[in-house]
């Protein structure tokens, strides 16, 4: 049998780079779409999502990857732990 939990580690490492054009939301509603996944120091690790955010989406915000609750391939959706300070200030701004 295998152990599922040693795998979710890999599985979230995997669409986390594979996530391009995820929507993104947070507990206080949409954010925005996953423009671009940022590295560190370990290239097979990411480090931050660049997520365009507004009705328009003409900023860009950094997303520490800790700050992702749970990925929904299927419905390529991403959920934050809350809305990053940037976003917010451009949805309060529409």
């Amino acid at each position: 049998m295998k152990n599922l939990a040693a795998e979710e580690p890999i599985a979230l490492e995997y669409w986390l780079s594979h996530c391009q054009g995820f929507r993104v939301d947070s507990p206080d509603g949409r954010v925005g779409f996953v423009e671009d996944v940022c590295y560190g120091v370990d290239p097979d690790r990411p480090e931050a999502l660049a997520v365009r955010v507004g009705i328009l989406g003409r900023k860009v915000v950094l997303v520490a990857v800790d700050e992702v609750v749970e990925i929904i391939p299927r419905k390529e959706r991403i959920i934050l732990r809350a809305m990053p300070p940037l976003a917010q200030d451009e949805a309060e701004a529409v």
